[in-house]
């Protein structure tokens, strides 16, 4: 087991040199959000653009799109056909891929706030099959049957909850050996990484695990998941924007893991962990990076 450090975070945070340019660190793409959790995709994004991506799309139902210049004026969108329930149709995958070519998207994030609509599920299967980048798999992206035979590094990101319904088992299955489960399927797939989050998260990918040191009680609420996804997504999509390796795109993922605690107990500190809320943990977060030695 290896303890997540500030060095290490430091390492998977790429150098910006004088004359960079839009494009050199990454264009993150999220596909979130749905009639009844349009909230979950805002607090990705926002957290994607705070970790320093040059560039961050909102994929989410076209009906959404208006409302979300009220509250996001860096992030551009992307408006996709939906469904009667108000979330993104699987009508939406040309678009995506077409998005994902033209636009030199480097990484991907689904599933904050999509819904469990069956269409929607359709639409995740389809892009981890054919998704060649780095992709972020939260929430409700977390469905059943999802094909990780395909080359291209895959992140998940569940709490206990949600890896017991992602594998078929009980939650009490899950708390007694979650972390044997977990080894057991980044043994399967070479190319994926398993973040179980909760108290001192874990992260599995391989022979490998890793602990984070960081976060507090304060963070189990509503939100903090859609932080870390739009987190990872944009350290992802930094690495990724340059040749990187499977052990860079690791770096990236304790990265974002020890810096979303890390937001988190600076918020604690100041506001509380009963009073916090993971829009806190967003404005925290450039203190976060800063004090790992971002510059």
């Amino acid at each position: 087991m290896i303890r997540i450090t500030s060095a290490m975070v430091r390492r998977a945070l790429p150098r910006r040199h004088l004359e960079a340019q839009k494009w050199d660190f990454g264009h993150c793409l999220i596909v979130a959000g749905s009639r009844n959790m349009l909230g979950a995709a805002l607090l990705a994004a926002k957290a994607a653009l705070r970790g320093g991506a040059d560039l961050v799309t909102l994929a989410l139902p076209k009906s959404l799109q208006p409302l979300v210049y009220a509250q996001i004026l860096e992030a551009l969108t992307l408006p996709l056909e939906e469904t009667q329930e108000g979330s993104i149709d699987f009508r939406g995958l040309c678009e995506i891929g077409d998005y994902i070519k033209n636009r030199h998207v480097t990484a991907l994030v689904l599933g904050p706030g999509l819904s469990r609509h069956e269409s929607t599920a359709e639409l995740v299967r389809a892009l981890v099959r054919q998704a060649p980048l780095p992709t972020v798999l939260d929430a409700d992206a977390l469905v059943r049957g999802l094909d990780f035979g395909r080359p291209g590094f895959r992140c998940l990101t569940p709490h206990e909850r949600e890896l017991s319904c992602f594998l078929g088992v009980t939650l009490e299955e899950v708390r007694a050996k979650g972390s044997a489960l977990a080894q057991a399927l980044v043994k399967e797939h070479p190319n994926l990484a398993v973040v179980l989050k909760g108290h001192h998260s874990r992260i599995f990918m391989g022979e490998s695990l890793w602990v984070n040191p960081t976060g507090n009680p304060g963070m189990a609420k509503g939100g903090s998941g859609d932080v870390l996804s739009g987190l990872l997504g944009s350290l992802l999509a930094q690495r990724a924007a340059r040749e990187a390796t499977p052990a860079d795109l690791m770096d990236a993922v304790l990265a974002a893991v020890y810096l979303h605690g890390l937001a988190g107990d600076m918020a604690a500190k100041e506001m509380s962990s009963y009073a916090m809320t993971p829009q806190d943990m967003i404005q925290f977060l450039p203190r976060a990076i800063k004090s790992a030695g971002a510059r």
